[in-house]
């Protein structure tokens, strides 16, 4: 829609019958009736500014044209406008309603300014390029991994801006080169940093399908990557120790089965006293103890040799190329460091044993199962002696840590002895009783010292602790063949003649005989020692207390016979 004045102004009218008499021009007026005919502009549109006026005043007097585009109040739309001057002193303005196509080119950059605010605020690195390779854009990201900024760039070849080193995929692939993504690439930034990045390119095309330039997408996938290597890494190694697990050392058993690998030796290692060790002195103890056996079997073997934790206690080296004869130096070079390695003040033992496969059809797995037999039948003997070693160094270790916060056990064997003779047990009895007496608390061993000499009250997890002794007490001294006899009046002491008493609530005669007797004894020579949380009884009012809980806590008889056994020494 256009509308078009004429004015003279020498005589300023809007010559409107002039104009729809112009046969050679098609005119379509707005907002303007006949009735218009012969007014001033100002009269019909007394909203035009003076600034405009003046304009088209400058036309009709220098002749030269103007041209104006933009939004005109007056009209409440977008239009262009053209004006001319076809005689002195007369103007003709061409109007043109521009108000649709206005729209669409607003929307069109809308758009592109959407795009580019999208494509410069994305976390992935963004750079285009034209088609001489040379930079045109590129986002805050791409800014922060190349270290070049936007002006710093614009207008250098991109080989200068993005340096990349790395492997192209090997043989065919199915991405098309219009899109091309490397399987790993690395870009080096502007101060000659590494990062891991994965990259695509694509072409940027014009309407006619014409490539006009690219854009280049990258990220940064090094935390990724080091995940990705991290999963692989676990997957194939034993957490607790680093060295290989089961399942790598199954595949890897398989992959090294070859001819050239011949002849090929298999070890069985077994950890003895592992349990021990963690009912003693607690799990963190016996992981300790598998990661310095680890670290031993690392350091002994040889760098080609493949070592593997495939069980809880149980380790297994691949030893290709290596003759049996060749592996018995190997495995006493190992013994001799566990032997002479300082660890606290456990015994380092294991068990081994070790098979070969010499010719190419036989089995992997039989040599395999030879080794682990083998391994098993040395861990008979060997794993008895190391817990009899074990539990000694555990009597000697509570011996050391019960100097304060422990029962004395020349006093408690004494009075154990006392009782027994009174009872008239045997000879035999006597010196399993005398034995009890020494090992009966060999669970405290699981009690740190703070605990011992806490002189506050014991929180309920704290009590809980305290409590499970006799249980730690009896797994120990059950894992030993001469002590496996005596383990249940370790367990049992703590048990009361009324069912109160824990760990089982026994009561009554279901308590082991000596574990009854212990009962007595330890609780009298508890109450007249020191401890931090308490000052010592007289020997007669521990007496007292003893009566108060016959029937109760303690066996009724048993405790006539120690009144009566105390009553003689202290003359109470």
């Amino acid at each position: 829609m256009f509308i078009v004045w004429l004015e003279n102004f020498q005589n300023p009218k809007l010559d409107m019958k002039r104009i729809l008499n112009d046969k050679n021009k098609i005119f379509m007026l707005h907002e303007i009736n006949y009735g218009d005919d012969g007014k001033p502009m100002r009269h019909i549109y007394p909203e035009v500014s003076r600034a405009w006026i003046e304009k088209l005043k400058e036309v009709t007097l220098t002749g030269d044209s103007s041209a104006y585009e933009g939004y005109a109040k007056l009209m409440d739309q977008y239009v262009s406008m053209r004006v001319y001057s076809p005689q002195e002193n007369q103007f003709v303005t061409v109007i043109t309603d521009v108000s649709e196509i206005t729209e669409v080119n607003q929307n069109i950059l809308k758009k592109n300014e959407f795009l580019e605010t999208m494509l410069l605020s994305v976390s992935d690195g963004f750079i285009s390029t034209d088609l001489e390779n040379k930079v045109t854009m590129m986002n805050y990201s791409a800014e922060k991994m190349t270290g070049w900024t936007q002006d710093e760039a614009y207008g250098k070849q991109l080989a200068i801006v993005f340096k990349m080193v790395g492997k192209e995929p090997e043989g065919e692939t199915d991405i098309p080169e219009s899109q091309y993504i490397a399987k790993e690439k690395f870009l080096i930034d502007r101060f000659g940093n590494m990062i891991a990045i994965e990259e695509s390119t694509t072409p940027i095309m014009n309407g006619s399908g014409k490539a006009y330039g690219k854009v280049i997408m990258f990220r940064d996938i090094s935390e990724e990557n080091y995940r990705i290597r991290h999963i692989e890494y676990l997957s194939y190694h034993d957490q607790l120790t680093g060295l290989y697990n089961r399942r790598f050392f199954d595949e890897e058993m398989k992959r090294i089965d070859t001819e050239r690998n011949l002849p090929i030796s298999l070890v069985m290692i077994d950890v003895n006293g592992l349990k021990l060790t963690n009912d003693a002195f607690g799990h963190q103890m016996g992981d300790r103890l598998l990661k310095k056996i680890a670290d031993i079997l690392k350091l002994e073997f040889r760098a080609d040799d493949i070592i593997a934790r495939i069980g809880g206690d149980e380790f297994a080296v691949i030893l290709p190329n290596t003759r049996r004869e060749e592996v018995l130096p190997i495995l006493e070079r190992v013994q001799y460091a566990a032997d002479h390695a300082k660890f606290e003040n456990i015994y380092l033992s294991f068990s081994a044993g070790s098979d070969t496969k010499a010719i190419q059809y036989e089995n992997i797995m039989e040599v395999f199962i030879r080794a682990e037999n083998e391994m098993y039948r040395n861990k008979l003997t060997e794993s008895k002696m190391m817990r009899n070693r074990t539990v000694q160094l555990i009597i000697e270790a509570l011996s050391e840590k019960c100097v304060k916060n422990c029962i004395n056990h020349s006093e408690v064997t004494h009075w154990c002895t006392m009782i027994g003779k009174e009872l008239n047990l045997t000879q035999e009895e006597l010196d399993e009783l005398d034995l009890v007496a020494l090992i009966y608390d060999i669970g405290k061993i699981s009690i740190s010292d703070e605990l011992l000499s806490k002189p506050e009250k014991l929180t309920e997890s704290e009590y809980e602790k305290i409590r499970r002794h006799p249980e730690v007490g009896y797994q120990i001294l059950k894992s030993v063949d001469q002590y496996a006899n005596i383990a249940e009046y370790a367990l049992s002491y703590h048990e009361k003649w009324d069912g109160s008493g824990y760990p089982r609530k026994l009561r009554g005669e279901q308590i082991p005989r000596f574990a009854r007797i212990i009962a007595i004894v330890d609780t009298y020579e508890a109450l007249i020692s020191e401890r931090p949380y308490r000052r010592a009884m007289l020997p007669c009012d521990a007496l007292e207390f003893i009566k108060s809980k016959s029937g109760i806590e303690f066996d009724p008889e048993i405790v006539k016979v120690f009144i009566r056994q105390l009553e003689q020494k202290e003359n109470c």
